[in-house]
């Protein structure tokens, strides 16, 4: 996400550039337009004034053509006049010319008024071929500019894919071998591994699944304990009834041959009484 947002950003910023870039392409086209439409104006005054028949007026063809191209050069160039003083001070000089043959109508007077006119002619055929060739040059690097922004995007979208490819090829290859290992662990511990736990190192879903096969095996080892001790516990009671069988057995296999000698031993006490057997000694055997 990240990346896809510098990536985002940089290719708004750079098709600001352009857009800017563009605004001023309109300007130029803008001022290119306002010298086409001035040198125009201005060549037709001077066509009208080389033109003029002999005898003809010449302050009355001046007063017909060359105010207008004058003012179609100041209302044209008048948002301009500070990036262009050059062509101000001739269309000033030019309007100085006009009025001096209006004052005074003679060939001299016009000759200095074609000469100024011609001055103005060249003066803005110069400045807007300038203003041409920056045009063509803008055009040129607004163009370069487009094919860089869209290379550099496909680059960047590219590089991104591979990225982040690679990423997700890594990540889930080290999630198969973790959950590799998980399998493994797990069926040693079924099959009665009782080792050190493995270790978590990591913070998602396969950590808990491995503390989870940890505690599995933590449990089985204390239900193996427990399991042992319940067992040993039974094989002593098992012992101890063994014990006491054996016990009363052996009792009752010494118990019947004590009381048949009991009974000979009374037997031969009361005889002896009688003063028969008085050599057996039967209140020794009773004792």
């Amino acid at each position: 996400v990240l990346y896809g947002a510098l990536t985002a950003a940089y290719v708004l910023a750079e098709r600001q550039r352009m857009f800017d870039r563009l605004s001023a392409m309109d300007e130029m086209s803008a001022v290119e337009e306002a010298f086409r439409r001035s040198g125009l104006a201005v060549s037709n005054a001077l066509l009208v004034l080389r033109q003029l028949p002999l005898g003809g007026d010449p302050a009355l063809a001046a007063r017909e053509t060359t105010p207008y191209a004058l003012e179609v050069v100041e209302h044209s160039l008048q948002d301009l006049r500070f990036k262009f003083p050059g062509v101000l001070a001739l269309h000033a000089a030019t309007q100085q010319r006009l009025a001096a043959l209006s004052a005074q109508p003679g060939p001299a007077s016009l000759i200095e008024l074609r000469e100024s006119l011609v001055a103005l002619a060249r003066e803005i055929d110069r400045e807007g071929a300038r203003a041409v060739e920056r045009s063509r040059a803008m055009a040129k690097s607004y163009r370069d500019h487009s094919d860089r922004i869209t290379i550099t995007a496909l680059a960047l979208g590219l590089a991104g894919l591979v990225i982040f490819g690679g990423v997700t090829a890594m990540f889930f290859t080290r999630l198969a071998a973790d959950l590799g290992l998980l399998e493994r662990r797990a069926k040693e511990i079924v099959s009665g591994y009782r080792g050190e736990p493995f270790e978590v190192t990591r913070r998602d879903e396969v950590g808990a699944l491995t503390r989870a096969v940890n505690r599995m095996a933590q449990d089985l080892a204390r239900r193996e304990r427990d399991i042992a001790v319940v067992r040993e516990e039974r094989a002593h009671r098992e012992k101890m009834v063994a014990l006491g069988a054996m016990a009363s057995n052996l009792a009752h296999e010494i118990g019947n041959p004590l009381a048949t000698i009991s009974a000979l031993a009374e037997s031969i006490n009361s005889r002896q009484s009688s003063g028969e057997c008085r050599a057996c000694q039967p209140d020794v055997i009773l004792d």
